[in-house]
This record gives structure tokens, C-alpha cells and sequence, in this order.
């Protein structure tokens, strides 16, 4: 991705007051901070529209189903925790690390998850099934697979499955191009992420500076 220029939140809503401006936010009250500040101080911000990137790309998704007339079946953690421990012992035969029955529980699925997730959102899979040289890291390729390939079964949709899905739907559309994109720098986007807000934004985007607040603070992850 490339950095258009680094800019205060007032030079990003100030400059080309009527052309449509994205804001990719951490979380809302970031940017209702923001506008607020900004408002306070008689700055409009007007043609300005804050997402957080899973809103963007569930945005993009929910277009797409929706002219399909299909449904996206959205799933959360709680739903993915019990989808691993299925797989878990769906898979025990095959395993050499989580051999014990007794490890198929909601705290071992869940970790399960969330390193899976993190591969999966630095689309590391095939990097995984090189390195794995240890029965652990074997038995993370085997869920991983199996896992994706349930999620694909059962046409459910998580986190990164959601965000693999809007890179798809926006990489060859060229209706965002008359918009302005900015992105908070405290922004923690990685691998996939990183990815939809550049298939999304284009070429350019702008980064708007985070000072720090008192008492809060000032990660500058993007």
C-alpha cells in the first residue's frame, strides 16, 4: 500500500469538504472523538464516513448476498469455539499432539482458534505446512484444513473468511475512486486486513495522525 501523505484529522475533513470521504477507525468512539472535536471547533465534517474494518468488509459482503438473495451466515467466537471441538474429535484419529480426549474442551478449542486465526489472517498456510516438522504444528495444519473446509461445507462466515470475501467482491470494482480514504495510524491492520483496505482505498490513502490524549495511550501500529 502505498502512503499518500500523513495528515491531522482537520486537514482530512477540511480539505475537499464535498468530495465523500472513508475514515478506517480502530473502533467508533475513536472517531466519534474526533468529529466531535472537530465540531467543537467549527469544522464540519460533512461527506465523512467512519468504519472499522470489519464493518467495511461486512458492508461489502452484505451488498453482494443481497443482490445474490442469499443469506451470510455470520458466525461469532462462541460458534467457532464449538465448530473446533466437532473438528477436534472428528479429527482425533488423525492427530499426534492432541491425543488426549480430555483436551477437547471450550479453553483448548478456543486457543485452538486463535491460532489458526492468526495464520489465517497473515495468510501463512502454506508457510505452516512447511515448518511443520513438529507433532504440534502437524496437528494445527490438519484443524486448520479441516476447519476451512467445514467453514466452506457449511457456507459459514467468519472473521478472516469475511474478510477474504470482500477482497474478492472489491478487487476489479472502480466505484470508490472519486472518494478520499484515511486510516487512523493507531489502526492495528495486519496480513488480510492490510489487504482489504488496499484492494478497497486504491493505490493512495492518507494517514491521519493520532495525538495522544492525556491518560490514553498512543500505539502507531498501521
Amino acid at each position: 500500500m502505498s502512503v499518500k501523505s500523513t495528515l491531522t484529522f482537520k486537514q482530512f475533513v477540511k480539505d475537499n469538504p464535498f468530495v465523500k470521504k472513508m475514515l478506517i477507525v480502530p473502533n467508533y468512539t475513536v472517531g466519534e472523538q474526533y468529529i466531535r472535536q472537530a465540531n467543537d471547533q467549527g469544522i464540519p465534517c460533512i461527506n465523512l464516513e467512519c468504519k472499522t474494518i470489519y464493518d467495511l468488509a461486512l458492508g461489502i459482503c452484505q451488498v453482494q448476498t443481497a443482490l445474490d438473495g442469499e443469506e451470510l451466515k455470520l458466525i461469532n467466537q462462541d460458534v467457532a469455539t464449538n465448530l473446533m471441538m466437532d473438528i477436534m474429535q472428528d479429527q482425533l484419529h488423525q492427530l499426534r499432539y492432541f491425543v488426549n480426549p480430555e483436551w477437547i474442551d471450550i479453553p483448548t478449542a478456543s486457543e485452538l482458534i486463535h491460532q489458526i486465526d492468526e495464520i489465517r489472517i497473515m495468510d501463512a498456510q502454506d508457510v505452516l505446512k512447511t515448518k511443520a516438522d513438529s507433532p504440534k504444528l502437524m496437528d494445527l495444519t490438519i484443524i486448520l484444513e479441516a476447519y476451512e473446509n467445514r467453514l466452506k461445507k457449511d457456507t459459514l462466515v467468519d472473521y478472516v473468511s469475511l474478510l477474504k470475501m470482500a477482497i474478492n467482491l472489491v478487487k476489479n470494482e472502480a466505484g470508490f475512486k472519486n472518494s478520499k480514504f484515511g486510516i487512523f495510524a493507531n489502526t492495528n491492520a495486519i496480513g488480510v486486513e492490510r489487504a482489504l483496505i488496499t484492494a478497497f482505498a486504491g493505490a493512495d490513502i492518507e494517514i491521519i495522525q493520532t495525538p495522544r490524549i492525556e491518560g490514553i495511550d498512543r500505539p502507531e501500529t498501521f
